[in-house]
């Protein structure tokens, strides 16, 4: 059977994708199928909000685990296999980034990349020897090597034309935003091998891996987790993991069941208990939101302008906010202040060192605004 954790041609990512689209309507039709009479439970059985509370950090990671690192690195190992020279487009949600981070100690010699865009210089001579090395290399996020400025891409020039003209083994990975505009306005890349990245999750996938261990209910109708909810999840998520992660998880949160000690299930709460001042046992239930019923974090509260320093965490995933100002124009007081609001609106979030980034739960609206604004995706 096929792995699920693959690389795909780009292009073959996004059939598969609007294909999916076209299947929305089924899902849609098993839901409103499962709410019928005499299709499942009369009433209500999802119990009061006071008796559900968070569900602690160890048992959350168990329900939602993280991306299976063995299996993300045998795609990579795959890929490696099939093709002596790939550039990989990362996904912008966090998921594949522990596998190819890593993969130096197991094979490929890593060339890793600046802490900060090298403004109007060229490559060091040690990243010339490198490149100049004939054993295999990995190039991990080459949108640190540029900043979208006049002054900012003559490393990257470099280092796409350097990967164009080897004749040794290598692969090199970027932000799906980055090498949108990139492949849109360097000649250096448009040489380069067809670009891979992984497929997407179909919701068969999604419930392997986030299948329950353990007690689930669906709120409203206290069945486990279906077919209806996993294709929910996988068509908010575009199929990708760490969107349908942060999703799930979103989900789950609030929905621990708790009883007082020594009380019956249906017994009234004393005013002053709480589930959320003490633990629930792993043994009782989760009710879970419907992912389609999820409300996930909008962009309406941002103005066009606003979008350009959006488009540029985009561009630079993971930069520092000096990084960001110059790519949008923004003075650094007044790109901290947005991006302080767009992380209160779930849209960015703050990485290691002073880093941003996109933040997964606002992945869907990021990309559709973006889209409708006509700023250039990497579908096309």
């Amino acid at each position: 059977m096929r792995s699920p954790w693959r690389f795909v041609p780009l292009g073959a990512r996004y059939d598969d994708l609007r294909a999916s689209e076209r299947r929305r309507g089924r899902w849609w039709s098993d839901l409103l199928g499962a709410r019928r009479p005499g299709r499942g439970p009369r009433g209500d059985p999802t119990p009061a909000e006071a008796r559900l509370g968070a569900v602690d950090r160890e048992r959350l990671g168990r329900l939602a685990p993280a991306p299976p690192r063995a299996a993300q690195r045998a795609a990579y190992d795959a890929l490696r296999a099939r093709t002596p020279q790939a550039l990989i487009v990362r996904p912008d949600d966090g998921s594949w980034n522990v596998a190819l981070d890593d993969v130096g100690p197991y094979g490929p010699t890593v060339i890793d990349p600046p802490d900060d865009p090298p403004l109007g210089r060229d490559l060091p001579d040690a990243v010339h020897e490198r490149l100049d090395d004939p054993r295999a290399l990995h190039l991990p996020r080459l949108e640190r090597w540029w900043v979208r400025h006049h002054d900012g891409i003559r490393a990257l020039r470099t280092v796409l034309a350097r990967l164009g003209a080897r004749r040794g083994p290598w692969t090199a990975d970027v932000a799906p935003w980055a090498w949108a505009w990139i492949v849109r306005t360097l000649p250096e890349a448009r040489g380069l091998p067809p670009v891979q990245t992984p497929a997407p999750l179909r919701s068969e996938d999604l419930r392997s891996w986030l299948g329950p261990p353990g007690p689930l209910r669906m709120r409203g109708s206290g069945t486990p987790p279906d077919d209806a909810t996993f294709r929910a999840l996988a068509d908010r998520a575009s199929g990708e993991p760490g969107v349908a992660r942060a999703i799930w998880r979103a989900c789950l949160h609030d929905g621990a069941e708790w009883t007082p000690p020594d009380a019956a299930p249906d017994a009234p709460l004393d005013g002053a208990a709480d589930p959320r001042d003490g633990a629930v046992g792993d043994d009782a239930a989760v009710w879970v939101r419907s992912p389609s019923r999820l409300t996930l974090p909008s962009t309406r509260p941002l103005k066009h302008r606003d979008l350009l320093l959006l488009h540029a965490v985009a561009l630079h995933r993971d930069a520092r906010l000096a990084t960001l100002a110059l790519a949008s124009g923004f003075e650094p007081d007044e790109a901290a202040a947005l991006l302080r609001r767009m992380g209160a609106w779930g849209l960015v979030r703050d990485g290691e060192e002073g880093r941003v980034r996109l933040a997964p739960l606002g992945l869907p609206a990021v990309r559709s605004r973006l889209d409708v604004e006509a700023f250039a995706g990497v579908d096309e």
